[in-house]
């Protein structure tokens, strides 16, 4: 899916209308979209309070609550406007929605009085408001804001009410959603650094409209878009053909990190995987990862096998004392192929940057921000803007910028922001499996920036996949590895 400006959108929306296709038809696929997330989401009716404005996002919040309503949901309406000025369109579930809704300010809401988990949705403002909400909108966003409790799901459609969907810029009413259902396209101020505080999740909701040549900011990477990348495997393969991985990892106490890197790239395909690490740790690493070809490494040469892989992987409790940088700084200089740098080979090459221009082979980077900080000098106001000086400084790279719709950009395309993942990813050790991950791609042969993009995507899939028996609040990196070949099959799933 494409990332936006609200005006293009807009064209896009009147060019199809131009084409002949109704405002109907239109609104009918966005809620339907809207709809098969949420039952998909909530399999089990619950209860929903839909906040609804004057506009055609009103109606989709009127359409959608109709349709769940059919679904045996527990559905109350709340209106900025009485129904006799409403620009309304015709649909049965509107109808339905409407015949018991209430009009601000004579209304009430039982599900918030009975203090039980509800849905809310935010159907207030559509795409083209601006400025800051007024009138009776902002009533009702101030109202919510002293109703919200912690057991509420916020839901909006399209973009989060008192969010201008270009800049960025949140009032202090904006309503502040746990999920945004992003319609035709993400609205690219719903990914700038306030925006992100309000729009919670993205989830894309496809819409067919007439879209050409359309200037966009980035890709916002999604399930289609890993279907495209995804390669199937061979008949005649062998495990050499699927991808030699060397795993530079492992210093003493910090075993952990090389058990999840290789124990991910496995899981993720890799036909072989070598791990080199600290002599001291060969012994327990080889007991704790039997799959794994495990070797002490001294640091005082190449290991002889590791020049034969397909791409290689350091970092991972590599460790940061003048031991390991040696030995950073021998991979640097020997590596002649794709090699990707997660943990402490991020901060051992705060020291050794000036390498990067002189590499000919691709270089993958995993930065949090904190890292990648660190790795400017300097904070990161707008990530897109800081990943692309970076690109443009060292060429060479691709940027994985870890965080909220994880960020990936190279020199051979627009930036992509990833559309997997849910906040229980932010525990010790998801980074190692994510490194893992990109790694076997990178050994089977894709294309750098292919790799980084649908690891990226796999490994917050396989994070979403696990909430079918974890929580947020529960999962583990270990989790993550266990539900990689679930999210696989939702990526090819006719294999």
């Amino acid at each position: 899916m494409k990332i936006v400006p609200p005006t293009i959108i807009q064209q896009w929306e009147q060019d199809t209308l131009a084409a002949g296709i109704t405002v109907s038809a239109l609104m009918r696929q966005a809620v339907n979209g809207c709809f098969r997330f949420i039952t998909g989401k909530f399999p089990v009716p619950g209860a929903a309070l839909f906040l609804c404005g004057k506009g055609n996002n009103g109606n989709d919040g009127l359409w959608l609550a109709g349709l769940l309503a059919g679904q045996g949901w527990d559905i109350e309406v709340l209106l900025t406007e009485s129904p006799a000025t409403r620009k309304l369109v015709d649909a049965p579930a509107i109808r339905l929605a409407l015949a018991n809704a209430q009009v601000w300010p004579a209304c009430h809401s039982y599900h918030l009085e009975d203090h039980e988990p509800a849905l809310v949705f935010d159907c207030l403002l559509g795409v083209g408001a601006t400025g800051e909400p007024a009138g009776k909108t902002r009533e009702m966003l101030e109202w919510w804001q002293a109703q919200r409790r912690p057991w509420h799901v916020t839901v909006s459609v399209d973009t989060p009410s008192g969010l201008d969907a270009d800049s960025g810029a949140a009032a202090a009413c904006a309503f502040e959603a746990d999920f945004t259902l992003a319609i035709g396209a993400v609205k690219r101020g719903c990914l700038t650094a306030t925006g992100g505080k309000v729009s919670g999740r993205l989830v894309p909701v496809p819409l067919t409209t007439y879209q050409d040549h359309a200037d966009q900011f980035a890709d916002f990477f999604d399930l289609p878009m890993a279907r495209e990348m995804a390669r199937p495997l061979t008949v005649t393969m062998h495990k050499y053909q699927r991808g030699d991985l060397s795993v530079f990892a492992g210093s003493p106490g910090f075993l952990g990190a090389a058990v999840l890197v290789t124990r991910a790239a496995l899981r993720a395909g890799a036909g072989v995987v070598r791990l080199f690490c600290h002599p001291d740790c060969y012994r327990e690493l080889s007991l704790k990862t039997p799959e794994v070809m495990v070797a002490p490494w001294d640091g005082q040469s190449l290991p002889e096998k590791a020049a034969t892989s397909d791409a290689w992987v350091a970092g991972p409790g590599f460790g940061t004392d003048p031991a390991a940088e040696r030995k950073f700084a021998l991979l640097l200089r020997a590596a002649t192929r794709p090699l990707l740098l997660d943990a402490d080979a991020l901060l051992l090459l705060n020291a050794q940057t000036q390498l990067l221009p002189t590499r000919n082979y691709p270089i993958v980077m995993t930065p949090h921000e904190g890292e990648f900080k660190r790795l400017r000098g300097s904070p990161v106001t707008d990530r897109q803007a800081a990943a692309l000086a970076w690109i443009n400084k060292y060429p060479n790279t691709t940027l994985v910028l870890k965080g909220a719709h994880t960020l990936v950009a190279d020199s051979d395309r627009q930036p992509s922001y990833n559309g997997s993942g849910n906040p229980g990813l932010a525990t010790a050790g998801t980074g190692d499996v994510l490194a893992g991950v990109i790694g076997a791609l990178l050994a089977q042969g894709l294309a750098v920036g292919d790799a980084a993009r649908l690891g990226v995507y796999w490994h917050g899939l396989a994070a979403d996949v696990a909430l079918s028996t974890q929580t947020e609040q529960t999962l583990r990196a270990g989790d993550v590895i266990a539900s990689l070949s679930a999210a696989w099959k939702k990526i090819r799933p006719l294999v």
